[in-house]
């Protein structure tokens, strides 16, 4: 009986240990607009993974960046993706773009405080994708936003609306990934609805991963059933960095205080990178 008072006892100081250990680790208000970094130079690498078996590879490049005033900032990145199993994969997910598709371009604005992105997908389809509000341009604990689109409303065949809800938290593990191990990440959570033009709907939950000057290390995607199965997983592989980060914009911490905006973000059909 003693044994067992005592490994309670213990238990529970380590627990006490752990909560205290958690709170002398606030969030840092200065980080608030490092978690999207993208300067010229910067490459990331992610494996995609798939529980059939199916992998792909995507390099995310940032080509050039440039700003021009606090609301005209701009980045233009290229989206490589090689892999096996592409086709087989993508079946099994709201499409987002053509499965043959092997590089995308996408360029990153910042519009008042969210960013937004616009792809072009090449190739003969012509299929440019306009997603407002992709990403709060600073993230702290307990943003709350949403969003509502039609991807590829120019494109031939039937449309998917998605409606997105989100909310950031504080990470207090590291996230380990094959680049490494990553302290201070902030966590989005996203409940995503798509809907087709027949009323047919399907829900997928994702969280993402960011971690300061790095930008997204990690994203699980689960599906609704009951017993929540993992669709696809991303990992952050190498990350490239030629130049010291910096956020899209200038921040004043300050200014977490008295913020209560929501906003917009919105996750295209199918899995992306986020970068």
């Amino acid at each position: 009986m003693k044994s067992r008072i005592s490994c309670l006892l213990g238990s529970a100081l380590a627990v006490f240990q752990l909560a205290a250990c958690q709170k002398a680790a606030p969030f840092n208000p200065a980080l608030a607009g490092h978690f999207f970094p993208l300067r010229t130079g910067l490459t990331w690498t992610y494996q995609v993974s798939y529980p059939n078996g199916g992998h792909e590879t995507i390099t995310d490049r940032v080509l050039n960046s440039h700003q021009t005033g606090t609301m005209n900032s701009e980045a233009l990145v290229v989206s490589a993706y090689s892999g096996h199993g592409i086709h087989a994969v993508r079946a099994n997910l709201p499409q987002a773009y053509p499965a043959e598709t092997t590089e995308i371009e996408t360029r990153y604005l910042v519009e008042g405080s969210y960013i937004t992105r616009v792809a072009n997908l090449g190739g003969a389809s012509g299929i440019r994708f306009e997603e407002r509000g992709f990403l709060p341009q600073h993230l702290w604990p307990n943003r709350v936003w949403s969003n509502t689109l039609s991807p590829f409303e120019s494109a031939p065949g039937q449309l998917i609306k998605v409606a997105q809800n989100h909310k950031s938290y504080l990470e207090s593990d590291e996230v380990v990934v094959p680049a490494g191990h990553f302290a201070r990440c902030m966590r989005i959570e996203t409940e995503a609805s798509y809907e087709s033009p027949a009323g047919i709907g399907e829900q997928r939950y994702f969280k993402d991963w960011y971690a300061p000057d790095v930008g997204l290390v990690k994203t699980l995607v689960v599906g609704d059933g009951p017993d929540q199965r993992e669709i696809a997983r991303i990992e952050l592989l190498r990350f490239t960095k030629l130049q010291a980060a910096a956020p899209l914009l200038a921040f004043n911490p300050k200014s977490i205080a008295g913020s209560s905006r929501t906003g917009n973000r919105a996750r295209t059909a199918g899995v992306q990178t986020g970068q």
